[in-house]
């Protein structure tokens, strides 16, 4: 009697996790909404508004798609999601790559002129 309530217990733990990990689960990727409007020039799928968005949003699609259906997928889905306004198009910056490429080289300056003081009065 007691085994058969540790299943019943264990059970309903993984029936509540696989509840929760459902929706994530049969979301569309931004990967197969490109590969959905590459196929034919239209979009066929019936895609949520959040996934929508996250295509027009996605790095890899914007900065690896093909030029020919990029612009074509984006009103497309602009379209699916009435007409509403879109990022850029650009991938994203922020200027904190900048910020670290600026810190880096003034980093190597300072220890190059060290160095070269240190070589100057050491010899």
């Amino acid at each position: 009697m007691r085994h058969l309530g540790k299943v019943l217990r264990y059970g309903a733990v993984l029936a509540a996790l696989a509840a929760l990990a459902a929706p994530a689960a049969i979301a569309a990727t931004p990967q197969q909404i490109y590969r959905d409007y590459a196929a034919n020039g239209r979009i066929d799928g019936h895609y949520s508004r959040a996934d929508l968005q996250r295509a027009l949003q996605d790095a890899s699609v914007q900065g690896y798609g093909k030029p020919t259906v990029k612009p074509g997928m984006k009103a497309a889905i602009q379209h699916a999601l009435g007409g509403g306004t879109a990022g850029s198009g650009t991938l994203p910056f922020t200027g904190f790559d900048l910020l670290f490429m600026v810190v880096g080289g003034a980093g190597l300056v300072g220890l190059g002129a060290g160095l070269r003081k240190f070589a100057r009065s050491g010899a």
